[in-house]
């Protein structure tokens, strides 16, 4: 999916995707990273023209592989998630806790195994609350 200008999924079944990999980046544990990472990617890659236009350039398939074969699943993520919206991220009851600022009253949180899965799982309830 090297860059290419893929189709996008319909909007019903991305949302519920991505409602589903934020269900599936809190229960996984750090071994199974890089699948979610992969998923995340394929989601923004695959996502509806609109929301296309908010997340701006998506990083290409070799360049998310490149960097886990490094190692670095948090630098994926952060590709992945930009900086559109800030987030923090900190140690949770073992894990890493997440939280996105939506606006000044409103955050979104994600708890994970990693710091990584944390961030996507936040950025995956973010997005899945787009209607």
């Amino acid at each position: 999916m090297e860059n290419l200008q893929a189709e996008p999924l319909p909007l019903g079944l991305w949302l519920s995707e991505l409602e589903n990999l934020a269900v599936c980046c809190a229960s996984q544990i750090g071994d199974a990273e890089d699948r979610a990472l992969r998923r995340a990617h394929y989601l923004m890659v695959l996502s509806p023209r609109p929301i296309r236009r908010l997340s701006g350039t998506s990083p290409s398939e070799l360049e998310v592989e490149r960097l886990l074969e490094q190692g670095r699943q948090q630098d994926v993520a952060a590709l992945i998630v930009g900086d559109s919206v800030p987030v923090r991220i900190s140690p949770s009851n073992g894990g890493f806790l997440a939280v996105m600022t939506v606006d000044e009253a409103r955050e979104l949180q994600a708890e994970a195994a990693t710091p990584a899965l944390a961030l996507v799982g936040a950025w995956a309830r973010f997005l899945s609350q787009i209607n």
